[in-house]
């Protein structure tokens, strides 16, 4: 709880009991707006000597969320392109199957880790079998996570994969 130590609000470290109590109670009102409870948490931090370390805490935080804002956006920019040269290269005639898991290995490559893993989620998640809608492996960019246990250790479906065809 807050009256602890909270690794999640780390300034208050430096609270008091009371003031930890009087910030459990002010981010559990369910009835502040956002604004509300933003100028309340400001007033708090700045009765019990906070300000600064809650200061920190808020930059810290915006920065967090936009850092995550930009690379999801960055992410849904190069996707698109990453399954549209799958589908190209999972239906061209001309690849032996070494040849075509070489180029799934070698477009897998160019994603960093968390692409990869929401590529693998999406792969899986929409991955249907056109004869009895049941989900099935689809695709051969799950062998390559399986074979590769790198990335079968940050796969967003690690075993489930195993369990449809």
């Amino acid at each position: 709880g807050f009256f602890g130590y909270s690794p999640r609000y780390p300034f208050l470290r430096k609270a008091s009991w009371e003031a930890r109590r009087e910030f459990s109670d002010i981010i559990n009102n369910a009835k502040l707006t956002r604004g509300e409870r933003e100028s309340a948490l400001d007033k708090w931090a700045d009765q019990y000597g906070l300000t600064d370390a809650y200061k920190d805490y808020k930059n810290d935080t915006t920065t967090a969320r936009q850092e995550r804002l930009k690379a999801i956006l960055k992410a849904l920019d190069e996707l698109p392109k990453f399954f549209t040269d799958l589908d190209q290269i999972e239906t061209a005639q001309n690849y032996t199957c070494e040849q075509e898991r070489k180029a799934v290995r070698e477009l897998c490559s160019k994603l960093d880790d968390s692409d990869r893993r929401v590529a693998d989620y999406m792969l899986f998640e929409y991955s249907t079998n056109p004869f009895s809608g049941k989900l099935k492996r689809a695709s051969l960019f799950d062998d390559i996570f399986f074979d590769d246990l790198d990335l079968l250790k940050n796969s967003a479906s690690s075993s489930q994969s195993w369990f449809f065809w």
